[in-house]
């Protein structure tokens, strides 16, 4: 019986070992689900501080796949009696929009996406806004299996946000995160 139990162990070990993916991602799987975090940095009406998002994808044909985005920024409290803290309070923004996966002969998977929608601002002073949003992106996941990646993404946020007159939004974002495929 002890016999048996390690013989079931060892086997079990290696057949998980062997789907370690060592080739080129298979792209087997058309939905896909990451979240990740990392910094922003801010300028004009932005807040910048801590990133936190969500994307699902859909592979429409190939490489194609459709984007959805919902990520969350906080900048941190505004103190009061100091300066009015232009990057202090929160945004969260909420985007559809299409990506492009390169396919390789490695297990890493760089992408382009490009998404548009609303950007929703909660500042530390000052009322609260809406408005549109652009985000240009590019990133590269390193997939240990064929549903289960990690990976490293850089994006650009512009756009404006309209509280009785129109004012720019930009930001830089550098996120990492994990993405699992179903």
């Amino acid at each position: 019986m002890i016999a048996t139990s390690l013989f079931l162990c060892l086997t079990g070990t290696r057949a998980r070992a062997e789907d370690i993916l060592r080739g080129p991602h298979p792209f087997v799987k058309e939905n896909s689900l990451s979240l990740s975090g990392g910094l922003t940095a801010s300028s004009g009406a932005a807040v910048g501080g801590t990133r936190m998002h969500l994307n699902y994808g859909y592979q429409f044909s190939g490489s194609i796949w459709l984007d959805l985005h919902a990520g969350v920024v906080d900048g941190g409290p505004d103190t009061p009696g100091d300066e009015v803290c232009a990057s202090c309070g929160t945004s969260a923004d909420v985007l559809a929009g299409v990506a492009y996966r390169l396919r390789m002969n490695v297990p890493v998977v760089p992408y382009a996406k490009l998404s548009a929608g609303m950007l929703y601002l909660f500042p530390g002073q000052g009322e609260n806004t809406a408005g549109m949003l652009v985000r240009p992106a590019v990133g590269g996941k390193y997939h240990l299996y064929d549903w289960l990646g990690f990976g490293l993404e850089i994006a650009t946020n512009i756009g404006f946000a309209s509280a009785g007159s129109s004012r720019t939004v930009a930001s830089l974002d550098l996120t990492i995160g994990a993405e699992y495929q179903f």
